[in-house]
């Protein structure tokens, strides 16, 4: 699950820890409750939770990695973590009130963690950037959790547009990267950087810090995405095509594909066949014809001594007849 080019498909390491994750966590709850049935779930899933904090733990004070696993693995065991806590708020979601209070906490833990003790889901954490993770994701997720809810309260366009981009979201997945270059590429002209610079993964690396192109990365790494996939759906309604999955899958549309392939293939066995024909007619002419060359030069080469007695009477004959030729036309014009 490695190998790919990470400029180009940077994002895709998402995917990766999401599936291995995903499938990690689900192994885990079924083995323990196999032998635990009679434990209540949530406990089951508190328990792999803190198993797999300490396991990252180990790693990270050890400098282990999960063997086979791209990048050391740590961000598929904190994202089968993050899945746990996902699941334990699930569970206890009617209790966890989300006041005034709780969310103002929240907002003012992730400013002081921005500024003072940035994270991430980076390979290569340290401690301090572990043990701050799951709480500025839990920080997180309250705060957009909360404002979700008001704003499906209150349906308009601004809802209206998240929800297009949350439908479209694997869009803007496959294709931001390519369109922070655009960002890049103006970055560079305004502030009079070298060309090399738009190289920088993912974005133009001086004055990221400080400027305000971030802004920009964000509005276009989201924009051309969407706008790209809205032109190609223009296009299919307008040209009434389709090139979809479930259209590829359809019966008769396979059906014609499939008679287009069997004529092309067809089409292309012919062309083979009469070519292998004209070759070998062509290289049977040409050795023919050296044959043929090769005894005319044997023949003339012979002196007349050697020739068999029945060609040496034939020769004379040839040669009375041209001499008689001669003369007769020499006698008539004479």
């Amino acid at each position: 699950m490695s190998g790919y080019d990470e400029f180009l498909t940077g994002s895709y390491w998402f995917f990766r820890s999401l599936f291995v994750g995903s499938l990690g966590f689900f192994v885990l709850l079924k083995i323990l409750h196999h032998y635990n049935y009679r434990k209540p779930i949530h406990h089951l899933v508190g328990a792999i939770v803190v198993l797999l904090w300490l396991t990252i733990l180990w790693m990270l004070t050890s400098g282990l990695h999960v063997p086979g696993m791209a990048q050391g693995g740590y961000r598929e065991l904190m994202g089968a973590s993050l899945l746990g806590l996902g699941f334990l708020y699930r569970y206890f979601s009617e209790r966890i009130k989300l006041n005034l209070q709780v969310l103002l906490c929240c907002l003012i833990f992730l400013v002081v963690s921005t500024i003072y003790f940035p994270t991430s889901m980076a390979p290569h954490p340290t401690l301090l950037q572990f043990f701050t993770l799951p709480l500025t994701a839990l920080a997180g997720f309250f705060l957009l959790r909360r404002l979700s809810l008001l704003l499906a309260a209150r349906a308009g366009f601004l809802t209206r547009i998240l929800a297009y981009i949350g439908d479209h979201s694997l869009y803007v997945f496959a294709f931001h990267l390519v369109a922070f270059k655009l960002v890049s590429m103006l970055k560079v002209e305004v502030l009079g950087l070298p060309w090399e610079a738009v190289g920088g993964h993912p974005v133009v690396q001086a004055g990221a810090a400080t400027d305000g192109f971030f802004l920009l990365y964000v509005l276009v790494g989201v924009a051309v995405p969407l706008l790209w996939n809205a032109g190609y759906k223009y296009l299919e309604r307008t040209f009434h095509f389709n090139l979809s999955l479930s259209s590829l899958l359809n019966w008769d549309l396979s059906r014609q594909i499939a008679a287009l392939v069997w004529l092309l293939l067809k089409g292309f066995g012919r062309g083979i066949y009469w070519f292998l024909r004209f070759i070998v007619l062509s290289v049977n002419r040409f050795f023919n014809g050296l044959i043929s060359l090769g005894k005319g030069i044997i023949e003339a080469s012979r002196p007349r001594d050697e020739l068999p007695e029945g060609e040496e009477d034939e020769e004379e004959e040839e040669d009375d007849r041209e001499d008689g030729g001669s003369n007769f036309g020499r006698d008539l014009f004479s």
